[in-house]
Order: structure tokens, then C-alpha cells, then sequence
């Protein structure tokens, strides 16, 4: 494995870091569950586990992806070497000092823990704006937001202020979300027409109804406003989202892993507003379980979609996934099923519905950072930079 190799592109290092987050994070949130290791005080072991998906592993994807794309988008040099390896080790030592909070003084963890998004908006930003990509810069803006909403959970844990980690986590998964809905909305469909030659015809209006119902849900989660409200908003953002994806004749993927895994991702999508908001407004399933179709069932099934996809394609590789890979994608929609329907079917199989989805999810990313290692750490095949 080459150093210079694996700092040379942004995607490269933190699709792997990614990748093993994600495989460690849900079996030690499961050994902290089992009384094995122990819940870190400092947030709360719940608290944790969410902070650690939205705010550690999916962060690590989109600026992967983001900080590459920026690079196709202006055509300006590349975020690689000493820049790269500074922010990797920030993500890292984010990571880190969250596990062992309870030794460290808190406003050291925070402090840490709070550096990488907004230096990551900040390294993405002059490319963009030296290109005059003014509609890209968006992508900053939510990046120093989501900075606000962990701001938000770490004032809590330092309790400089009160019942904020909950907006603070909410508010973060929606702007995770809304990253999705507008990144998913360009690759999903460009994707989908150069494997299968399904054309799309542009829809701006869905697409910024989408974009505008996902917002709202960010704005109303942050401002912690009424369940009746948040419940309502989570059903706008469910239709919007599904009259969006109506045109994109996403059965007819069905034959090609790589691109049906995108536009189920989507429906994930609408599964888990029209569940959040059918939990809030109806009471028909616990909100915590709701929100697994949007975690594990969305950002699980789009940010593995698209680092598989994603790596091979920048690599300069065939896009010939291996065999194993489309039982991943099954694996995450599978754990996801198993949290959403087997705690409200069988409430007292709790513990053991978060074992065998916990289990389907690390099965999943190790087994991407297993096949994907090689492609991630060694050169393009062509000798050409990527």
C-alpha cells in the first residue's frame, strides 16, 4: 500500500475510513448495549451511537465524494498530501476522542470533535468559488451547519445549555439527508443513463420541491419545533421525495447492482419520512425505530452504493462489481427490515433485532473494505491520475 497513493484523492482515504467506521461503530454500540464495553458517559451511549453515524461515518463519505467532485466540477488541483492527510486525522482523532470522552477534559473533545466539518467546508470552498460554481457552494454552507448541530449536542455534554443533543441529532441526520436528496438527484440519474440508456428528462420543479421538503425538515428539527409540526413535514418531505423519483423508471435498473442500489437509496428515502411521520402524528411505531429506515436504509444503502460505484469509476477499473457486493446491498436493506419490524411485531426480540441487523451491517462494510482495499490503495491500471 502506497502512502502518496492513498492521500493523492480524497475519495481514496475516506471512503476507507468510512468504510471501517462503519464496520467497527455498530459492533461496539452492540458490545455497549451487552454491558461488555462501556457506555461513554460524556454524550450517553444512544446519543453516541447517533453522533456517530451522522456525524462521523456519513460525513467521512459525502466529503470523500465531495472533495473529488469539486476537483471534476472547476478543473482546479486536487486536495491530496499534506491537506488531505491533516483532515483524515482530524475525522480520526474526532473519533477517538469521543470513545475515551470520560478520560479527557470535555472541552478538549469538543473542541476536536468539532474541527473537521467546518475545515472541510473550508478546503471544498475555494475551488468552488474561484470556478464560480455559485450553486456547489451550497454543499459548504450545509457542511457549516451540520457544525452547528453538533455544536449543539456538545454544549449539552458540556452543560453550558439544556435539551438541545436531541435537535442537535435530528437536525444533523436531516442535513445528511438533504446532502443525499441533492447529491442522489445528479449521480442517480446520470448514472442510471450511462450504464442503461434510460434518459430522464430534467424535472427542476420536483427537484426543488424535494430539496425544499428536506430543508423544512432540517429547519423544523433544529428549531425543535411541535411533533405535530416535525410529523407533518415528514409526510411533505415523503410525497416530494416519491413524485420526484416517479420519472426515473427505476424498475427498469433492476438488472445492474450498481444502479438500482442508488435509486433504492431513494425509496428508503420515503419509507422513512412517511414512517418518522406516521410515528409522530399516529403513534404507529416508535420514532427511534422509524428513523433506522432513514439511517440504516438510506445513508446506509446510498453511501455504499455510491463509494462502490464511485471507487472503481475514479480508478479507472471496470465498472464490474464483484459477486459479493450486491449481497451487501440486500445485507443493508435487511437490517434495516429487521429494526424496523421485528421491535414492533416482537417487542421482547429488541436486543436480539439489533444483534442480526447490527450483524448484517458489519457483514456489509467489511466485506467493502476487504474487496475495495486494493482498488482504494493501489494505482489506476491506466497510469492516468485518479
Amino acid at each position: 500500500m502506497s502512502f502518496a497513493i492513498l492521500f493523492s484523492y480524497a475519495f481514496r482515504i475516506f471512503f476507507l475510513m468510512g468504510g471501517l467506521g462503519a464496520a467497527l461503530l455498530v459492533p461496539v454500540w452492540l458490545l455497549m448495549l451487552a454491558g461488555h464495553l462501556p457506555t461513554p458517559g460524556y454524550l450517553g451511549g444512544a446519543a453516541w451511537h447517533g453522533h456517530e453515524l451522522i456525524f462521523g461515518y456519513a460525513p467521512a463519505v459525502i466529503t470523500g465524494f465531495l472533495l473529488t467532485a469539486a476537483y471534476n466540477w472547476t478543473g482546479t488541483p486536487n486536495t491530496k498530501g499534506l491537506s488531505l492527510v491533516l483532515l483524515a486525522g482530524f475525522w480520526l482523532a474526532g473519533r477517538i476522542v469521543l470513545l475515551a470522552a470520560d478520560s479527557l477534559p470535555g472541552p478538549l473533545v469538543a473542541l476536536v470533535d468539532l474541527v473537521f466539518l467546518p475545515l472541510a467546508g473550508l478546503i471544498v470552498l475555494p475551488p468552488l468559488w474561484k470556478a464560480r460554481k455559485w450553486a456547489n457552494t451550497a454543499f459548504v454552507g450545509l457542511f457549516m451547519l451540520m457544525a452547528v448541530a453538533n455544536l449543539m449536542i456538545h454544549l449539552e455534554a458540556l452543560g453550558i445549555i439544556e435539551n438541545t443533543t436531541q435537535a442537535g441529532l435530528y437536525g444533523g441526520l436531516d442535513l445528511v439527508l438533504l446532502i443525499m436528496v441533492m447529491v442522489g438527484g445528479r449521480i442517480t440519474t446520470a448514472f442510471t443513463r450511462n450504464a442503461t440508456g434510460i434518459q430522464v428528462a430534467p424535472q427542476p420543479r420536483r427537484d426543488q420541491a424535494a430539496v425544499l421538503g428536506v430543508t423544512l425538515l432540517a429547519a423544523v428539527d433544529l428549531l425543535a419545533l411541535s411533533e405535530l409540526i416535525v410529523g407533518i413535514v415528514c409526510l411533505v418531505a415523503a410525497v416530494a421525495t416519491a413524485v420526484r423519483i416517479a420519472a426515473w423508471q427505476s424498475w427498469k435498473t433492476r438488472t445492474v447492482p450498481l444502479i438500482w442500489i442508488l435509486h433504492l437509496a431513494q425509496v428508503w428515502l420515503i419509507i422513512g419520512f412517511g414512517l418518522r411521520g406516521g410515528a409522530l402524528l399516529y403513534d404507529l411505531l416508535p420514532q427511534a425505530t422509524a428513523l433506522h429506515a432513514l439511517t440504516l436504509g438510506a445513508v446506509g444503502s446510498l453511501t455504499l452504493g455510491m463509494m462502490t460505484r464511485v471507487a472503481l469509476g475514479h480508478t479507472g477499473r471496470a465498472l464490474n462489481i464483484k459477486p459479493i457486493i450486491p449481497w451487501t446491498y440486500f445485507a443493508i436493506s435487511a437490517a434495516a427490515l429487521v429494526r424496523i419490524i421485528v421491535p414492533v411485531l416482537v417487542p421482547e426480540m429488541n436486543l436480539m433485532a439489533n444483534a442480526i441487523a447490527g450483524g448484517l451491517w458489519t457483514f456489509a462494510f467489511a466485506t467493502f473494505v476487504v474487496v475495495y482495499l486494493p482498488v482504494l490503495t493501489s494505482p489506476r491500471p491506466d497510469g492516468m491520475a485518479g
